[in-house]
């Protein structure tokens, strides 16, 4: 549930700032940790039940090995799952991560529910996620390719924080996160491929331990692993998540001053 704001009219912070790569590191660790709880329930959530669907549609894509069109089907429907789901995690991350700096206290059960006259906004969002997905899959990017996704398969990230924060529809939000990014689309992309990457480094090296300590389990390693990957992705991607919503702000300050009263207000409006 919602708290009042805080008495203090301060940011413990230090958000909303103009920030280096480093700053945006070190204040998306504070914001983090210090609601690391409501994050990893709110990512458990969303993904587990989603992993274990994903689950059955591998089953479904090992039964339909001859049926190309199944094939086909079942890998776009699973892409577009982890895209719409994605976007409603961000959505939801970024509703408690900016009440955080504005000095409220927002469960995931509340921040969902704060998102409930936005859903077609949400939905429009995680299509488009899903499309720049399955067109990244022709792109010669290789490795990077992949890299690429992580951050897309959250948002796009501006455009989500555009949504939930500033509560536009989503046509505005398009041109607002266009407007945002302005000259600093290549400073801010670089910031969460950096991140991303070590993310993903981590994730690799977890999961390869993972596979070597299941080797002998059977028909029983798929399901474990399955859980392991899903327990990874809640502790990485909501560090990610506070990474492209600190990036968010800063845009917000370079190009129009934000400070944290405005923010404040900005969320008092949306909570009224």
């Amino acid at each position: 549930m919602r708290s009042e704001p805080a008495p203090t009219g301060m940011d413990a912070y230090g958000l909303p700032a103009e920030l280096r790569f480093s700053g945006i590191v070190a204040a998306s660790w504070r914001l983090y940790r210090s609601h690391f709880g409501a994050l990893l329930r709110l990512y458990l959530a969303i993904f587990l039940p989603l992993a274990f669907l994903r689950v059955g549609i591998q089953v479904l894509l090992s039964v339909t090995a001859s049926a190309l069109a199944a094939q086909v089907v079942l890998t776009l429907s699973s892409m577009a799952l982890v895209a719409l789901a994605g976007s409603f995690a961000l959505q939801c991350a970024t509703v408690i991560l900016a009440d955080g700096v504005s000095g409220r206290s927002t469960s995931p059960g509340a921040a969902a529910r704060s998102l409930r006259n936005q859903v077609r906004d949400l939905v429009s969002a995680g299509l488009l996620v899903g499309m720049l997905s399955i067109a990244a899959l022709f792109l010669p990017f290789g490795p990077l390719g992949s890299m690429v996704i992580v951050p897309m398969l959250l948002g796009p990230p501006i455009l989500a924080h555009v949504i939930a924060v500033e509560v536009k529809s989503f046509p505005e939000a398009v041109a607002r996160a266009r407007m945002l990014l302005g000259g600093n689309w290549g400073r801010g992309l670089v910031t969460l491929l950096n991140v991303a990457f070590v993310l993903g480094i981590l994730q690799l090296v977890l999961l390869s331990f993972s596979v070597a300590l299941l080797a002998d389990a059977g028909g029983l390693a798929l399901l474990v692993l399955t859980f392991i990957q899903t327990l990874i992705a809640a502790l990485a991607l909501p560090y990610l998540a506070a990474t492209t919503f600190v990036t968010y702000l800063d845009l917000r300050v370079r190009n129009e001053d934000l400070a944290w009263e405005g923010l404040a207000a900005e969320r008092a409006r949306a909570v009224a």
